[in-house]
């Protein structure tokens, strides 16, 4: 009889796939850390998306209570993969340097992760100066050629979660439902003030949410700024060069947006 092979801990966890796929373009003795802090993040992505639809699932069914606790699960991860941050900190602007050039045209705008968690989340588009709705990160005519070879890669994906929303609302927009109709009040400020019960529980956790992922953009452009200053990003424009203006700025008004375009109504005076 055939012995029935035993289920490992390396098999269980995938390891001998994770643990070699880092593929560093230079020899700097950084860059491994570069790579697999951004892989880091990328997993943590993945299960942050994982527990925001089923909070979505959640507030889709009504049950407050239920979403309540995967959002506060979804804010406990926010919150740790912030730390990633600090480990990038240890780099120096010099070593940072040493394989920087590397990584063009690569860009963390090319994170599909981190959109689909924004658009799920329900930050919506903005009006460009043409009057189209764009995402803000559309409307960027430095990151022409990055964006291009983004939409080529996951332009399908894309759309499908943008249809996902459609049929099953983002996070803003079911927890508006809930709370204006919990509440009677239309004006979300006032109706904050009357939540009450599993509510008010799920209140105090969309906004942790908010403060938690405006705190994780914030930690990123500390780390940017300290690596790298008031340098462009590694983006190309379309004509095959990087932009002029500063990473640091830009990664800045992507808070701005943020503020506007999420959890407005909610924010801690």
């Amino acid at each position: 009889m055939a012995k029935t092979k035993m289920l490992s801990y390396w098999d269980y966890l995938s390891l001998d796939v994770i643990l070699n796929a880092q593929y560093p373009k230079t020899e700097a003795h950084d860059e491994p850390l570069f790579i697999m802090i951004h892989q880091t993040f990328e997993v943590w992505f993945k299960l942050l998306i994982f527990e925001l639809r089923e909070t979505i699932k959640q507030l889709h069914a009504g049950d407050a209570a239920k979403a309540a606790h995967y959002l506060h699960r979804v804010n406990t991860i926010l919150g740790i993969s912030a730390h990633g941050f600090h480990v990038m900190d240890t780099m120096t602007p010099e070593a940072f340097r040493e394989f920087r050039d590397a990584l063009i045209p690569a860009s963390g705008t090319q994170s599909f992760q981190f959109r689909e968690l924004e658009i799920l989340a329900g930050v919506g588009k903005i009006k460009d100066a043409q009057g189209n709705e764009k995402f803000y990160w559309e409307d960027t005519p430095d990151a022409g050629l990055t964006l291009q070879y983004f939409f080529e890669k996951y332009g399908t994906r894309l759309r499908d979660v943008i249809e996902e929303t459609k049929r099953t609302g983002t996070l803003r927009s079911l927890f508006t439902a809930l709370l204006t109709r919990t509440t009677g009040e239309n004006d979300l400020v006032k109706a904050a003030a009357k939540a009450s019960g599993d509510v008010k529980t799920l209140l105090d956790e969309i906004r942790s949410f908010d403060e938690t992922f405006i705190h994780w953009r914030g930690a990123h452009v500390s780390t940017t700024a300290h690596a790298i200053s008031d340098s462009p990003g590694t983006v190309l424009n379309e004509h095959e060069q990087l932009p002029t203006s500063s990473c640091v700025d830009y990664l800045q008004s992507t808070i701005d947006f943020h503020k506007q375009l999420l959890f407005p109504e909610f924010h801690q005076k």
